[in-house]
């Protein structure tokens, strides 16, 4: 007896870490596939449901037949050893997958919604037997824990937390030190590592007597459990129907909290990652805590409708919190706004697999998983591609937790309750939807984070402002404009992104007139749209611009009085798509090539415009002679900067780096032919073609660092002509590349004082 509890102990231990290298791969993988995919929204909703219907699929699957295996324990240490081995090949898949896709996107389709399919099905195909062993994992764990009592829910509830509670783990380690210490690919590795360790730890302890056994209670029923594996009844039916669409409001949710969430939060890869780590946290401590304190009630559909209408209510508390009470801080926003839902949320499942009544538990927790995850990835593609764009993130929580309120109140009217407790429960929910239709019945841009909310309120002092708000799958785009002025700001996700200003402008003309014969360029970034409108001054040229949001080129009329007429240019055209995944498929070909990338520079996702790999990409796509222009925001630390120098001097054999007009970073203008800046020929280019008067029509009569106008002495001091020192100065830097994205992993180097926290103009202040 001893050794079983030992054993079980021991057990418990194993699924724990199983969660743990579960999450290492769901972050690996979604970053991984997204480089070859795009940071478009039908990718990641592709990657997302590709990677849980998986899951769906080997819970199904083995929820039905693990309680059949004679040894459980032995079945469950070949499928952690088939997750790791099977995540090994993705080593080599995932060569596959990009070839394919790029194949596909070349010669066969480049329609959205056909890409969207071949995406899931190329993510799916590749991951389907590393998460279908994953999912399997908690239907056979259960199976074991409750062999010789075949309804106990005590067990399921301990495992699903304990394995959530190492998914927890998994999320905050993987995206706060593994990569950063290990990078892509080692982070990958660890996870192998550890599913084959747990498996051949689970293998050994399943040759033990106490483990092994001859029959297992299901020998003794197998009418019974055929006849369950055959047909679920109808009120089975209604509880996974309802359970399913838990789960799709459950994964809406993570995807509206997060959009809401970030402009208090920041775009830091640590603040998604924290957001995560809170949803499976609360899940954790509902499930753990139902275990303990729910395990006994009988009233299993009050419960469970009381548990729907408070996820409801926590979920339109959210909005009201991040909305109207500004003085609430970033901590208490982030629990306030997930620990009570999710918490109710992890309750749900056990109390379900509980009401499954004539099921064994391991048929019950695969069904009970199957179903909600299936509702899940129905939820996150719903989020991003219909509630976001629609109906707006802060009215979509709201509208989902009306249908909480719903179905609690469905699960209520089941209950064997006394008629005055339905009437004060239904009372309750009525009185809840008043203020939520309230608040869907105001503007949108009403009910906008507080931190939003607060570049408004700095613009209300402006005469004749406009403002603009915009929502679509991709961010969130507030757009600020004086009328006739100078204060315009472009916010997105919350985040101040730009300003008019002459370094749009030059980042423009400088390479275009430095290159002999310019024909087409390329613009990554869109932004107010400055770069774009300067580059289709030369009349010489055809511009192609790439922005990720569709929202943000709509917004350009609010900076440009002629932004209809530069729109309109038949030279100029925008695409909408990941700037990245552009480069890598496009089969066209520039003479330049201009990038952007948005502010702050260890913001999520910036790393795919500044690494050494999108560097090689772009050079693919470069004509002869043709320039590279990367534009490197100064304003933050010294490491930083020569990390984001060592990527670009790695690439390009001839470099200029310029300084900007104000001080606010460099333009690194690389190229393969030897780039010569010759002050007398540029002069001329720069007065006949307008570029200086162009330049100085976003110079701010009070701006720090101006004095009145520009001239082209001005220009011409900015360039930094000693590249030994330069050189010098990054030669023993790690370059930014896809496998170590080091600007945005940067907390270990913060924290133990490698990376001080130093302005970059520091940096080359001696030039």
């Amino acid at each position: 007896m001893q050794n079983k509890i030992k054993f079980q102990g021991l057990l418990t231990i194993l699924f724990f870490f199983s969660g743990f290298s579960g999450l290492i791969y769901e972050i690996i993988w979604s970053r991984q596939l997204l480089l070859i995919f795009g940071s478009t929204t039908n990718s990641i909703v592709a990657v997302i449901a590709a990677f849980m219907a998986g899951l769906a699929l080997g819970s199904a699957f083995f929820g039905r037949i693990s309680g059949k295996v004679s040894n459980p324990i032995k079945l469950y240490s070949f499928l952690e050893i088939a997750t790791g081995m099977s995540a090994l090949t993705t080593l080599i898949s995932f060569n596959l997958i990009e070839a394919s896709y790029r194949y596909i996107f070349s010669n066969i389709t480049s329609d959205f919604n056909l890409l969207l399919a071949v995406k899931f099905i190329l993510t799916f195909i590749a991951l389907l037997p590393t998460t279908f062993s994953m999912g399997a994992t908690l239907p056979v764990i259960v199976g074991y824990f409750t062999k010789n009592k075949p309804k106990s829910i005590s067990s399921t509830a301990k495992l699903y937390a304990v394995n959530t509670f190492g998914a927890v783990f998994g999320v905050i380690l993987t995206a706060f030190v593994f990569i950063e210490l290990l990078g892509l690919s080692g982070s990958l590795l660890l996870g192998i590592f550890l599913n084959f360790f747990i498996g051949l730890i689970a293998y050994q302890i399943s040759g033990s007597k106490d483990i092994r056994t001859k029959k297992l209670y299901l020998d003794n029923s197998k009418k019974e459990v055929g006849k369950s594996v055959k047909r679920i009844d109808r009120e089975a039916a209604f509880i996974l129907v309802t359970y399913s669409l838990s789960g799709f409001i459950s994964l809406s949710y993570e995807v509206l909290w997060t959009r809401i969430l970030t402009p208090s939060t920041g775009t830091y890869v640590y603040s998604f990652a924290s957001i995560l780590a809170l949803f499976l946290l609360g899940i954790a401590f509902g499930s753990l805590l139902f275990e303990k304190y729910f395990i006994k009630i009988e009233k299993l559909y009050l419960l469970f409708g009381i548990a729907q209408i408070g996820i409801g209510l926590s979920a339109s508390l959210s909005v009201f919190i991040n909305s109207f009470v500004p003085s609430t801080t970033i901590s208490d926003k982030l629990l306030i706004s997930i620990v009570p839902g999710t918490f109710l949320m992890g309750l749900i499942f056990p109390l379900v697999v509980r009401m499954l009544k004539n099921k064994n538990a391991s048929e019950s927790v695969g069904l009970t998983y199957s179903f909600n995850t299936v509702g899940s990835i129905l939820g996150s593609l719903f989020a991003s591609l219909i509630i976001i764009p629609k109906v707006g993130s802060a009215k979509g929580i709201l509208l989902l937790s009306v249908l909480n309120l719903i179905i609690g109140f469905l699960y209520i009217r089941k209950e064997n309750i006394r008629i005055g407790q339905k009437i004060l429960l239904t009372l309750l929910i009525l009185l809840s939807l008043y203020p939520i239709f309230t608040a869907l019945n105001r503007p949108a841009i009403n009910l906008l984070d507080s931190s939003t909310k607060k570049f408004i309120n700095l613009a209300k002092p402006i005469k004749n402002y406009k403002i603009v708000f915009l929502e679509d799958e991709v961010s969130s785009v507030l757009g600020i404009s004086e009328a006739g002025g100078i204060n315009k700001e472009l916010i997105i996700d919350g985040i101040g992104t730009t300003n008019l200003c002459p370094e749009t402008s030059l980042l423009a003309h400088a390479p275009i007139l430095l290159h002999n014969n310019p024909r087409d360029v390329l613009i990554i970034a869109f932004g107010m749209g400055t770069t774009y409108h300067s580059s289709l001054l030369h009349k010489e040229v055809n511009v192609d611009a790439v922005e990720l949001s569709p929202s943000v080129p709509k917004l350009m009329y609010l900076y440009h009085a002629n932004a209809s007429n530069v729109l309109l240019n038949p030279r100029g055209k925008i695409i909408i798509n990941d700037g990245r995944n552009y480069v890598k498929l496009t089969d066209k070909s520039y003479d330049i090539i201009i990038v952007d990338p948005p502010p702050p520079v260890n913001a999520s996702g910036t790393t795919v415009l500044y690494s050494r790999d999108f560097y090689h990409d772009a050079k693919k796509i470069l004509k002869d002679g043709g320039i590279f222009t990367s534009w490197i925001y100064g304003l933050t630390n010294k490491e930083d900067i020569k990390m984001l120098f060592s990527s670009f001097y790695d690439t390009f054999p001839n470099v200029l780096v310029l300084r900007s007009p104000n001080k606010l970073g460099y333009y690194l203008i690389g190229s393969e032919k030897k780039l010569v800046w010759d002050g007398d020929i540029l002069k001329k280019k720069f007065l006949d073609s307008g570029a200086i008067d162009d330049i100085n029509s976003f110079v701010e009569k009070d701006m720090k660092n101006i004095s009145g106008k520009l001239n082209f002495d001005d220009i011409n001091k900015l360039v930094i002509e000693d590249n030994t020192k330069i050189l010098e100065s990054i030669k023993n830097v790690r370059p930014v590349t896809d496998n170590r994205p080091s600007t945005e992993y940067f907390l270990i180097r913060t924290l133990t004082n490698q990376s001080k926290q130093e302005d970059g103009e520091d940096f080359f202040r001696s030039y």
